[in-house]
């Protein structure tokens, strides 16, 4: 998939342009390798570190954050969030080997955002990984990336100068080199729940962001989090009902979903789904232990046509005995599901 960002060009600045001083806020930390790079001055295998941050001074997208509106947005390129990318610095692990850091700030309002939606953060990781390669002509390793315990890499972040016309500059052509190099729609979508929870125990600084969840086991293979089903047989009573109701055109039916860290109660996650249904009676919500999923289901089939949809949970969700407490919102048309 193609998409939009925003890494701003900090060199050389002309002062009569304006400059803007943006002084980042760490919110967390990215770490992988280096894959590939064409730069003499890169050790390829090196650690890389992305800290994440955020300022009010960086814009935020024109359209804010909903994710039945964004998601689609997404999909057809026409929804980002800008981000101002530092240029490389040179630092050490903590063995003393060379790793490469970059600073990726955005606005201050997205941070928010990212914080309550998981799918959001994961399509931002990526957004930032991309930014950082395409400043610098080099390949990062998707395979090796984990969320260390700290904040930031590095004892401080430096202050990011900008020219103030570049912080509204229309970007096509960075653009348009992204939609040459990405050609594959679920490369962004593809939610893997191990970049959602994994965390690097090799990092532990006192100076560190909590954990979104506890450390896991590595999910195996890059199934979505999230699954619809169309193509579904039925059961006799099922295709009956279905024929008899295909006379009254049922309706196409959409979820809207969104998962996030509980704060209610004692749960761990907390899903939103929004859709047409009307009442918590029109859902059948089923969680189902062998594959530590939920699969939900319409009901008013008489109305709708069957969609059902499976929502991959976080490993932490399979390490307990989850017990499901649901509410409804109807003049939201939102179910809420914690577990």
């Amino acid at each position: 998939m193609s998409f939009l960002l925003r890494p701003l060009n900090t060199d050389n600045p002309d002062d009569s342009d304006g400059i803007v001083k943006i002084e980042p806020t760490a919110a967390f930390t990215i770490k992988s390798k280096l894959a590939s790079c064409s730069k003499p001055n890169f050790s390829l295998g090196a650690k890389v570190f992305i800290n994440v941050c955020y300022d009010e001074q960086v814009p935020k997208p024109d359209v804010d954050f909903n994710p039945s509106i964004v998601y689609p947005l997404i999909m057809s390129n026409r929804w980002e969030i800008p981000i101002v990318t530092s240029q490389m610095r040179e630092d050490r692990d903590k063995k003393g080997s060379v790793c490469y850091v970059w600073d990726c700030c955005i606005n201050s309002k997205c941070i928010q955002w990212i914080g309550k939606d998981l799918q959001l953060r994961e399509i931002l990781v990526e957004w930032c990984i991309e930014s950082c390669e395409l400043r610098e002509a080099i390949e990062i390793s998707r395979d090796a990336i984990s969320f260390p315990k700290m904040k930031k890499k590095g004892d401080h972040i430096p202050a990011i100068e900008v020219l103030a016309k570049e912080l509204g500059h229309n970007f096509e052509k960075e653009i348009q080199m992204f939609q040459e190099r990405k050609s594959d729609p679920t490369v962004i979508l593809e939610l893997r729940r191990d970049l959602l929870e994994g965390e690097d125990p090799e990092y532990s600084d006192d100076d560190r962001l909590p954990p979104l969840f506890p450390q896991a086991a590595p999910a195996e293979g890059k199934k979505p989090l999230i699954q619809e089903i169309e193509n579904l047989t039925l059961s006799p009573g099922h295709a009956q009902l279905q024929s008899g109701s295909s006379q009254r055109h049922l309706r196409d039916l959409n979820y809207s979903v969104i998962m996030g860290k509980a704060t209610e109660n004692e749960a761990k996650i907390k899903i939103e789904i929004c859709s047409e249904l009307a009442s918590p009676d029109d859902y059948d919500v089923t969680y189902c232990k062998s594959d530590n999923k939920l699969v939900i289901k319409n009901k008013d089939l008489d109305v709708h046509k069957l969609k059902t949809m499976e929502i991959l949970l976080p490993h932490l969700v399979s390490t307990y005995e989850p017990r499901m407490e649901m509410s409804f919102i109807k003049r939201e048309n939102k179910l809420s599901i914690l577990l």
